[in-house]
């Protein structure tokens, strides 16, 4: 059997180390750069494979969240003029808007 050294781990281990030092950023796969832009809301990038494999994309995704809550408020809002007294009381009360657990800072429209 032939000893190959250039085959060894050590060898492998000291040529092949493209990710040398990344061990020590905060997150490890990011560099600082990308945190700054994440944090500052510009992604990594990733819509455009996303769109073209027909998924929406993160601003997409926070334009149709943005319409979906205002929505669901319109619903509520909407709602409670179907609704007799006794109905919006116990929903009140469920939901524990009433009574001495209630947060006195939630308030609802009347």
């Amino acid at each position: 059997m032939v000893s190959r050294p250039e085959l060894t781990s050590v060898a492998l281990a000291q040529d092949d180390t493209p990710y040398a030092g990344l061990e020590t950023r905060e997150i490890k796969a990011l560099s600082p750069e990308e945190v700054e832009e994440l944090l500052a809301g510009e992604g990594l990038g990733y819509a455009l494979a996303a769109e073209l494999n027909r998924y929406p994309g993160p601003r997409e995704i926070a334009r149709l969240e943005g319409e979906f809550r205002a929505a669901h408020l319109v619903a509520h809002l909407e709602t409670r003029d179907v609704l007799t007294e006794g109905q919006v009381a116990t929903y009140l009360r469920l939901r524990g808007y009433s009574g001495e657990h209630a947060d006195p800072a939630h308030r609802h429209v009347e």
